[in-house]
């Protein structure tokens, strides 16, 4: 795609080389330089990490590394004061401060790259790994993890390498599982066009005849947090995955709840076996005097 020439007209000079690249319909700069290339007998280019962003309205504006550079070079431009978005991704940190203690213990290598990512996902809502760096670049999780790589290429590779962790997975969502607790279950659809193993035609409540994954949800009543998920193929019924969703969580001394969709004869006797409580919805009863559907269950 090409560069506008109101936007080139606004490409910052006090840096040097530069390089202006639009990601995702914003337009961003950066350091670029050459080295000899023996092999081809000629300079190669070297594209360095992005100093900022360029917009029509306000000219170049530069973020962590930028004004790192300016510092450094003692330059006091005018320029439009930046303005990242802040409030959503304090307050998520704020109100889980030990999770980034816990998520170094189990990765202790790219336990960062896993906060922040996750945090970019959920805040903004992105679904694609080409649109990570763009919302990345507007938040001020750049400003305090300026150094990880959040190219398209890189978030893919690194999504790649952390869905071969699953044990480590594991592990990490068992920590979150606290003994004596009540633990709530559930269990949603995901519709995939993709050729991916897990996807599979099954049941669903919207009756969708495209092809699923299952996600098996495991909540802490208390909390409202979610403890532990396992995905499972789509043409795999809930119930059916129940018991090894609970033995992967390493439930010990709970109570566990689950709506009908888990209920089986089978799930039933594998919990009391396990010395497990639990409550089990197993169907609608008939209306009430108030025209509502009562559920009835096994409780143990």
């Amino acid at each position: 795609m090409s560069i506008p020439e109101s936007i080139k007209s606004k490409r910052p000079t006090q840096f040097g080389a530069v390089e202006i690249r639009c990601i995702g319909g914003h337009y961003y700069t950066y350091l670029v330089s050459s080295k000899w290339d023996a092999a081809k007998g000629r300079p190669q280019k070297v594209t360095g990490k992005s100093i900022g962003k360029i917009t029509e309205a306000d000219g170049f504006i530069p973020n962590a590394n930028g004004l790192r550079l300016m510092q450094e070079m003692r330059l006091t431009p005018d320029i439009a004061p930046v303005v990242k978005n802040y409030g959503a991704y304090e307050t998520l940190r704020q109100l889980s401060p030990n999770l980034g203690a816990k998520l170094k213990e189990y990765f202790p290598d790219i336990f960062r790259e896993i906060r922040t990512i996750s945090l970019l996902r959920l805040v903004d809502s992105v679904t694609s790994a080409k649109m990570i760096q763009p919302v990345f670049l507007d938040s001020y999780m750049s400003d305090i993890c300026s150094d990880i790589a959040v190219s398209e290429g890189s978030v893919r590779r690194f999504i790649a390498r952390l869905g071969t962790m699953q044990d480590t997975l594991d592990a990490f969502m068992r920590s979150q599982v606290m003994p004596g607790t009540t633990l709530l279950f559930d269990g949603t659809s995901i519709f995939s066009r993709s050729a991916d193993s897990l996807a599979a035609k099954g049941y669903n409540p919207e009756h969708s005849q495209n092809p699923q994954a299952r996600i098996l949800y495991v909540f802490e009543k208390d909390s409202h947090r979610p403890v532990f998920y396992r995905v499972v193929q789509g043409s795999i019924v809930d119930k059916a995955a129940f018991m090894d969703t609970v033995n992967a969580a390493g439930c010990s001394d709970c109570i566990i709840v689950a709506d009908k969709g888990f209920y089986s004869k089978k799930n039933v006797s594998a919990l009391i076996s396990a010395g497990m409580r639990f409550i089990l919805i197993t169907r609608l009863s008939a209306k009430d005097t108030d025209g509502v559907m009562k559920p009835e269950g096994v409780f143990h």
